[in-house]
């Protein structure tokens, strides 16, 4: 019988609450509450000491290269690509070459969508035309096939349970459907404007990055002189 005790139902203890004559404090703290309110303190308690042992056994002389290119601004960690923080061109280019692969990915990513949205509406527009074969093997079972109007009947039978709420819901389904899609292509053309300009600005970038200086002006459009490059 002991054994069955801690399964047998148990009274439940209530906790008071805030005398009238306290009100004034608020609700009255229970047991879960301390319980939260003291985890909370602890854990505080365990990171600060945690921060005062690091800051211990710091080492003053410690030393990464990173710390060449990065400075703390009000206690907040700043990275610099050089002593005047100027961004350097070939970061420029490696930021620009980076950005054109993310947004060719997201016209592959858009393109794949609309795809697949366009061959899902496809279906929905063009209406199928219903034949229907019959076979007969004598020419006595002839009279008893059905004729054009019990066909159309027969097949208008499956959609005897639809109702106006299912087909205002697939109206509906339909609408959003041509929206997604619209988004999307807007989406794409917008994306292609911007692959265009990252292309024409990577392409300026490597033009001033490698041009000799020497320019020759034809026609009022001025032409640059590459260096000539040793070829392995």
């Amino acid at each position: 019988m002991s054994s069955l005790k801690k399964y047998l139902p148990q009274k439940t203890y209530k906790e008071r609450a805030q005398p009238k004559r306290r009100a004034r404090f608020g609700l009255l703290e229970k047991h879960k509450d301390y319980v939260e309110r003291s985890q909370n303190y602890h854990e505080k308690e365990r990171r600060y000491k945690a921060l005062v042992e690091k800051a211990l056994q710091r080492n003053p002389d410690e030393f990464y290269f990173k710390m060449i290119n990065s400075k703390t601004e009000n206690g907040v960690h700043v990275e610099m690509n050089n002593k005047h923080g100027v961004v350097l061109e070939e970061d420029s280019l490696l930021h620009v070459s980076r950005l054109c692969a993310y947004v060719v990915t997201q016209i592959n990513h858009e393109s794949a969508k609309i795809e697949a949205l366009q061959s899902e509406l496809h279906f929905t527009e063009v209406e199928k035309r219903n034949t229907h074969i019959f076979y007969v093997s004598s020419d006595s079972e002839e009279p008893h096939r059905p004729n054009e109007t019990q066909a159309a009947t027969s097949s208008l039978s499956d959609f005897s349970s639809w109702t106006k709420g299912s087909i205002k819901k697939a109206e509906t389904a339909l609408r959003r459907k041509y929206a997604e899609l619209h988004w999307r292509l807007e989406r794409v053309k917008k994306l292609r404007k911007l692959l265009q300009r990252l292309e024409s600005q990577k392409i300026s970038g490597k033009f001033s990055k490698k041009h000799s200086g020497n320019n020759t002006v034809e026609d009022g459009v001025i032409r640059g002189t590459w260096r000539r490059e040793r070829s392995r």
